[in-house]
């Protein structure tokens, strides 16, 4: 039997998850039986239902009114990058729970330089003259 090459691999991740072998029929020259299998060995199965991972968007979550403004300025970042608290949590090595409650609480200093750094942001200070 002939290797599978990667054309052929290709046609059968687009058509056989529709409409089975007899969609990849008329694009290879293989019968049912190998097309069928060939998708087994590729983990490919017909009528499958879109898994989780793939139809997952991150919730847009809502910005407190009585939040410090610097975490006020980072969420508005994050929600422009369409990023998820947990996943700025997840990159700049802090646990979810540490992001959440700065809806309510304000953030260590070190917590949140590190968020800002994943986002993009710089934290910095100003000598204010009186």
């Amino acid at each position: 039997m002939a290797k599978w090459q990667e054309h052929e691999d290709a046609i059968i991740r687009l058509h056989y998850p529709a409409s089975g072998a007899l969609g990849c029929k008329p694009f290879l020259a293989r019968n049912q039986v190998q097309i069928a299998r060939r998708a087994s060995q590729l983990a490919i199965r017909r009528n499958a239902k879109p898994t989780r991972e793939r139809l997952f968007v991150p919730r847009p979550f809502t910005i407190p009114a009585h939040c410090h403004p610097m975490v006020k300025t980072l969420f508005e970042k994050l929600r422009d990058e369409q990023m998820s608290l947990k996943e700025a949590a997840r990159r700049s090595g802090l646990k979810d729970a540490t992001v959440h409650q700065w809806g309510r609480r304000n953030p260590s200093l070190p917590n949140f330089i590190a968020v800002c750094n994943t986002v993009g942001l710089e934290v910095c200070l100003k000598e204010v003259k009186p």
